[in-house]
């Protein structure tokens, strides 16, 4: 179980660092651990910090950040994930093959009645309303 932030676009968790990698709400995501993105520099894989804390306060800086350069501060949810198959551990955080949303606990931007639906979709598999 590791710390993870999440961007809300569209009713929907996406990946912090590009956005357009969205969660799927009803099964794991995916990465390849031994893999690279040459463009982004980084390695590829599901990236969780080893802590909810570590979490929060990347988000936080993030959304800080984005604030602070004119853009309207995008909505950020920070919780925790089971992360299984290869994982690989680094000084601040993890690289995994499977990630699956465990909780949802903290929202930055998101109301209450977004953040609920989040949990439905995401923790609990079935949203209502």
């Amino acid at each position: 179980i590791a710390g993870r932030a999440w961007r809300v676009k569209s009713g929907l968790l996406t990946s912090m660092y590009r956005d357009e990698h969205i969660w799927p709400p009803h099964e794991p995501m995916m990465g390849d651990v031994n893999g690279s993105d040459a463009l982004h520099q980084i390695r590829t894989g599901v990236h969780a910090f080893k802590t909810e804390k570590a979490a929060l306060e990347y988000a936080s800086t993030t959304q800080m950040a984005i604030y602070y350069n004119g853009s309207t501060p995008p909505l950020f949810v920070v919780g925790r994930v089971k992360l299984w198959g290869e994982v690989i551990e680094h000084e601040r955080g993890y690289r995994a093959e499977y990630a699956k949303v465990y909780s949802l606990d903290v929202a930055l931007g998101v109301d209450d009645q977004m953040l609920q639906w989040l949990r439905a979709l995401y923790v609990n598999g079935s949203p209502q309303g």
